[in-house]
């Protein structure tokens, strides 16, 4: 992200928040499970208004994948870990964002496209999906109050 300008604990520019979260989920991670149809390497997007944020309104870009962990002796059966980065972007409830309709749908849903050019496709839909709901609009070009980058696991 800060090659992009901004400190993940403080972005004020969603645009650019944006544009590092769709170079990192164009960048290859070690460790992913490989298996045939997993959804081992997926991405979602989330807005709306949450407790756990202080009932702020919020966008988070989250990724997540499950890694299978190298055991010693190997497991002949080895189950993956999920992790999830995941930035949240809070804003305050200024005039602009006060009085906009809380929309029907408040994610883009998981997606799991491949790296490269179909990922890429993929999220230039999800951007031209998300335009038409007009909470995102307005959150896109506010600055957000505070941001947090989190590692976690995912149960």
């Amino acid at each position: 992200m800060t090659r992009n300008g901004q400190d993940p604990h403080n972005v004020n520019d969603v645009e650019a928040a944006w544009t590092a979260f769709v170079d990192f989920l164009q960048t290859e991670i070690d460790g992913i499970d490989q298996t045939p149809d997993s959804d081992a390497d997926g991405f979602i997007v989330q807005w709306g208004q949450c407790s756990w944020n202080d009932g702020l309104l919020s966008l988070s870009f989250t990724r997540q994948v499950a890694i299978v962990a190298d055991g010693d002796p190997p497991d002949p059966d080895p189950q993956p870990e999920y992790w999830q980065t995941d930035l949240t972007l809070c804003f305050s409830d200024s005039e602009t964002l006060v009085g906009i309709a809380a929309p029907d749908q408040s994610n883009t849903g998981f997606r799991f496209d491949d790296i490269g050019p179909g990922r890429e496709r993929e999220l230039v839909a999800m951007r031209a999906t998300m335009r038409t709901y007009p909470l995102v609009e307005a959150l896109w070009p506010t600055p957000p109050v505070r941001s947090r980058l989190s590692l976690d696991r995912a149960d």
